[in-house]
């Protein structure tokens, strides 16, 4: 059934096909069960969806009753496709779309709840930020039974660092603490510092008003209050060092071995080094522009002599060394 306004009034009225030309709230699932009318758009099910046609911007067409659509029709391009459809009722004409993409750590969730034993995650850290990539995380730990998340970087030094972290962690003790999901400032506010700045507006001469004090700017300053800890870590954290562990590092040293250039690369190499050192020596004008793009090219040429683009006169413009690929 359709709803329609007329004459100040409303009604429920059999619903014809172009009623559902796009997707809204009226025609999202059946008003008499509940079940949903709507399915995700899949190019390859074309057999199955073959009764529907879209067309552009103008939405789906049920073939069968492609005639209630002609009347709507204001532009000779749409009419032409209606009667496209019309007169070839057997022709495919297959609904254009997406291929829906479905998160794997969702599909987990859905599942495989309450039957993954534990899981680990390692650099806790990199899911602390409101991203993907933490609402993922926050779905497989609710997944799992047992969860270990392991990271050498809690906190960036801001308490904004750990605020999402600490919902997808503890999110029950978040809300006991009256910090809203909706409000990060709330938590930065007890727990942070904040830094604000307020000017004062001098009164004119003569005038009886007082001074003015207003506020300018707000700044979240490095710091976090150790009531983060007692408050919401302290019955689900370790802290570890290596001694702790047990275990003693291996012998660890850095040599440097020097490596010839092979005899092409090390030409290009003096060549471009000739080049380039010239324009330093006698424009010191140009010097000062293409010093940095001078250390930087010789120093990674050895290692990649293959994709770099010449260096200009910063002056005249003109190439000073094209780079060839060795």
């Amino acid at each position: 059934m359709a709803e329609i306004s007329q004459d100040g009034m409303t009604y429920r009225v059999p619903a014809n096909s172009r009623y559902f030309r796009r997707e809204h709230a009226g025609n999202h699932k059946c008003a008499a069960c509940g079940a949903p009318l709507w399915s995700a758009l899949n190019p390859d099910a074309w057999l199955v969806q073959k009764e529907w046609a879209k067309i552009g911007d103008y939405g789906f067409v049920y073939r069968p009753l492609v005639h209630e659509h002609f009347k709507k029709a204001d532009r000779e391009l749409l009419l032409q496709k209606l009667h496209d459809i019309s007169e070839h009722p057997d022709a495919c004409f297959p609904a254009r779309g997406a291929y829906r993409a479905y998160a794997l750590s969702t599909y987990i969730k859905h599942k495989y709840k309450g039957r993954i034993y534990g899981l680990i995650v390692d650099e806790l850290h990199e899911y602390s930020n409101k991203s993907g990539q933490g609402e993922a995380m926050a779905e497989l730990y609710g997944t799992a039974k047992k969860v270990i998340g392991m990271t050498a970087t809690l906190i960036n030094g801001y308490s904004s660092g750990i605020f999402h972290l600490l919902y997808r962690l503890v999110p029950a003790l978040m809300r006991k603490d009256g910090k809203k999901y909706e409000n990060p400032a709330k938590f930065d506010a007890e727990y942070g510092v904040i830094q604000n700045t307020y000017v004062e507006e001098e009164p004119e001469y003569h005038s009886n008003r007082r001074t003015v004090q207003s506020k300018k700017s707000t700044r979240l300053l490095p710091g976090v209050s150790p009531q983060v800890y007692s408050r919401f870590l302290l019955e689900k954290a370790a802290f570890l060092s290596l001694s702790d562990m047990g275990k003693d590092l291996p012998e660890y040293e850095e040599i440097p071995v020097a490596l010839q250039m092979p005899a092409p690369v090390e030409t290009e190499y003096k060549e471009i080094e000739k080049q380039l050192k010239f324009v330093l020596k006698n424009d010191k004008k140009a010097a000062k522009k293409i010093l940095s793009t001078y250390l930087n090219l010789l120093t990674a040429y050895p290692d990649q002599p293959y994709g770099h683009k010449p260096v200009y006169h910063p002056l005249t413009g003109l190439p000073i060394v094209k780079p060839e690929n060795k």
